[in-house]
């Protein structure tokens, strides 16, 4: 607490405009993606922004939620994740009695398909609720714009987000310039990503992120006065599966 108020002391009265919503003076720092999904002790490199009470304080909860669905999209396969779900999500689980039960509740039979698309049965998954990850990417982006960029898009742009899918996406041309472009890895690669934004027209920026390297989610941003495409935002949609989708 005694580094909280610190920290809101040496940004009073400095004008600093918060990195996320680009309107209110800053109060402190935010972790951009939040430290949660970070199992202890945490890593050195992680990425902090100056925000504001309202996009910091209020994204407690979400990134909570954030922290679960991230857990059991990318499953245990690996240390990292193991320990993302044992000594992160789990914990949360057992002292969110109602976080769990609304967990318990989106358990279902889905059909699985190789990569092929041959239908190999059905598993268990969890339908995870889209809402808190895709508020939390879209922070993480506008963080991750005000960290490389020096500046907040704020009301001056929008962003959208979509789970990624190689398999499944419309521009190859785009796809293959994303994957061109030089990685940033922090917390041992536990996040990962890649971003570029547009010379003359700098609202204009792509990122491709990558959590605890099994769920990568593609986000853009753009002038808030564009329009959509016609077939709308790239969106999160309402629930993401736990098993991955055939290509």
């Amino acid at each position: 607490m005694a580094v909280k108020n610190q920290m809101r002391e040496s940004l009073a009265g400095k004008g600093i405009v918060c990195a996320i919503c680009g309107e209110k003076d800053a109060v402190g720092m935010d972790h951009v993606p939040p430290k949660a999904i970070f199992p202890p002790p945490r890593p050195s490199d992680l990425i902090t922004v100056p925000a504001c009470d309202d996009c910091n304080g209020a994204s407690s909860p979400t990134d909570e939620e954030f922290k679960v669905g991230i857990s059991l999209l990318v499953g245990v396969e690996t240390e990292g994740n193991r320990r993302l779900w044992t000594e992160g999500a789990l914990r949360t689980l057992e002292s969110n009695r109602g976080l769990l039960r609304d967990i318990q509740s989106r358990i279902v039979d889905v059909d699985v398909h190789s990569q092929r698309g041959i239908y190999l049965g059905q598993e268990r998954a969890v339908l995870v609720a889209a809402a808190p990850i895709h508020e939390v990417v879209i922070r993480t982006m506008r963080g991750l714009y005000h960290h490389h960029y020096g500046e907040s898009l704020g009301k001056r742009a929008r962003c959208a987000i979509q789970r990624m899918n190689p398999g499944r996406v419309n521009d190859p041309v785009l796809l293959d310039f994303i994957f061109r472009l030089p990685v940033f890895s922090i917390a041992g690669g536990a996040f990962k990503y890649r971003h570029a934004r547009a010379t003359e027209e700098p609202l204009v920026s792509f990122w491709l992120m990558q959590f605890h390297g099994a769920e990568t989610v593609f986000g853009y941003s753009k002038r808030a006065s564009d329009p959509w495409e016609p077939d709308g935002p790239p969106m999160a949609g309402d629930r993401w599966s736990s098993v991955p989708a055939s290509d």
